[in-house]
């Protein structure tokens, strides 16, 4: 059996930790929503104009490099290890950096210079896409699914969702719900200076007699910044240049070690572990490429630790082999649906329905309430 990594799980909410169902969502979540993949995102990417000689050549060089394994993150990682180390770029024989090859110094600064022209790009164009949605379309997609979830559940205790996401889908779609829920809970908490990030807000969390909805942005979200003195505030309809503010958002790349550490990515991963390993009886998980180590070994240790946990996975097109090695289990822990997230609810998403019904108990709250109307 793995152990879990050390965390502060004594000051979690023993509420959101033993909840029997999890939702994770990834950028192929949003896509019915008209948000791009991280290959979408890419493509969106290297048609950007405004890119310079060097940077357009940077481009094409990292493409070529990448080629089938080519998405946002691959390539942000592999650009981010030339600036680290620019020789393999300047010394390539048909680059077009060869009027500064002669001139060492220059050629580095000039890679380096382009690269974070890049980067900035990049970060730019997520806070542009990945912000607001439809807030009724967002209800659209996601009402049926999460009563149905809610249904297989066998007591009333909070229903934590994780999402890799940085757009609003979420907080749209509890707006929308606000007549059905008690609460959604997503770290913040209104203040005289405005709503205010508290990991408090997170580990006081009681159970209720109704719904409450709490939300784990995992990398953060384009409504979220930093203030110079470390706050981290919310802003939902902020300006695109909001003054000294700094978005939170852990930058596309899978090298995310170093940043999962940090608040307000800690508490979110602290709780993904725990709600994997201790209470969950089922993990949906909807759009997801498992490509980040750190979520894979929350899965991990969650598979191994949890023997009632089971996953099931929406994917059209699922690698299954990559997934079961990169969990480390076999197959009867995942249940793989092969097919699209779909608006319109139950009667356009059959195959998952039957596979959240084939993990009911005869306690869940929706067999209960089948029963009882026969």
């Amino acid at each position: 059996m793995i152990s879990p990594s050390p965390t502060s799980q004594q000051q979690l909410s023993s509420a959101i930790v033993s909840s029997e169902v999890i939702l994770f969502t990834g950028a192929g979540a949003s896509v019915p929503l008209g948000l791009p993949t991280t290959e979408g995102f890419l493509e969106d990417f290297l048609k950007q104009p405004g890119k310079d000689a060097t940077g357009r050549r940077l481009c094409s060089l990292a493409s070529h490099e990448l080629r089938e394994r080519a998405n946002i993150e691959t390539f942000l990682d592999l650009i981010a290890s030339w600036q680290a180390n620019p020789w393999p770029v300047i010394e390539r024989p048909a680059s077009d950096l060869h009027p500064l090859r002669d001139w060492a110094s220059g050629a580095k600064y000039e890679v380096s210079s382009s690269i974070g022209q890049l980067q900035g790009t990049a970060l730019r164009i997520i806070t542009a896409r990945y912000s607001d949605v439809d807030a009724d379309c967002a209800h659209l997609l996601y009402f049926w699914l999460l009563m149905w979830l809610k249904g297989f559940c066998e007591n009333w205790r909070p229903f934590p969702v994780f999402t890799t996401n940085y757009d609003w889908t979420f907080e749209r779609v509890v707006e929308r719900l606000k007549q059905r829920i008690t609460a959604g809970v997503d770290g913040f908490v209104m203040k005289p200076m405005g709503s205010i990030w508290d990991a408090q807000v997170f580990h006081r969390l009681k159970g209720a007699r109704r719904w409450q909805f709490v939300l784990f942005k995992l990398h953060g979200s384009t409504s979220w910044y930093r203030q110079t003195s470390g706050r981290i505030v919310k802003i939902m309809h902020a300006e695109k240049d909001p003054g000294r503010l700094t978005n939170v958002v852990i930058y596309p790349t899978q090298a995310k070690t170093r940043l999962v550490d940090d608040e307000p990515f800690r508490t979110a991963y602290q709780y993904l572990r725990a709600c994997l390993s201790i209470g969950a009886r089922l993990c949906l998980v909807i759009g997801y490429s498992f490509r980040d180590p750190e979520i894979n070994q929350a899965f991990k240790l969650g598979l191994a630790n949890n023997p009632r946990l089971c996953m099931i996975v929406l994917d059209p097109k699922p690698d299954k082999e990559r997934i079961w090695s990169a969990l480390q289990c076999g197959p009867d822990k995942i249940t793989f649906v092969e097919d699209e997230f779909r608006y319109y609810g139950i009667d356009r998403n059959a195959a998952l329905r039957h596979a959240i019904e084939a993990l009911m108990t005869a306690k869940s709250i929706m067999h209960q309430r089948v029963t009882a109307r026969e």
